[in-house]
């Protein structure tokens, strides 16, 4: 029994370091009040109970995945942008403090940052 739960506690911590490693090895670094971005390629995907989402290549050869959070451009075409390569300048902010961000955003962000659209490079607007 002592052996069993000697091996769940490791097992969680190694779970919960991973969650931090993630975070840590995200491409746009730490959030920012104020900054120029981040030119980034991804994939952008539309789902009715996680929001918009963004895959895009981090460290390591992994694909991050984030909140992305909607603005003008994005609320009148995410139907025809869905499972489509982006490629935005974003900056990483907090989901649930920026004004610029939603409620839906900030409830549906794992680790409580989304991505904030600065300039659609492709496609242009």
């Amino acid at each position: 029994m002592v052996r069993l739960s000697r091996v769940f506690l490791i097992v969680a911590i190694a779970g919960a370091l991973a969650g931090c490693q993630a975070a840590n090895d995200f491409v746009l670094g730490p959030v920012s009040d104020a900054g120029e971005g981040q030119v980034v390629t991804g994939v952008y995907h539309r789902t009715p109970l996680s929001g918009d989402q963004f895959d895009f290549p981090c460290r390591y050869g992994h694909v991050c995945r984030a909140v992305l959070i909607r603005d003008e451009y994005l609320r009148e075409h995410y139907v025809s942008l869905d499972g489509r390569k982006l490629v935005l300048r974003v900056e990483r902010t907090n989901a649930c403090h920026d004004p610029r961000s939603s409620e839906f955003a900030c409830q549906t962000s794992r680790d409580g940052t989304a991505l904030v659209i600065l300039q659609w490079i492709r496609p242009e607007v």
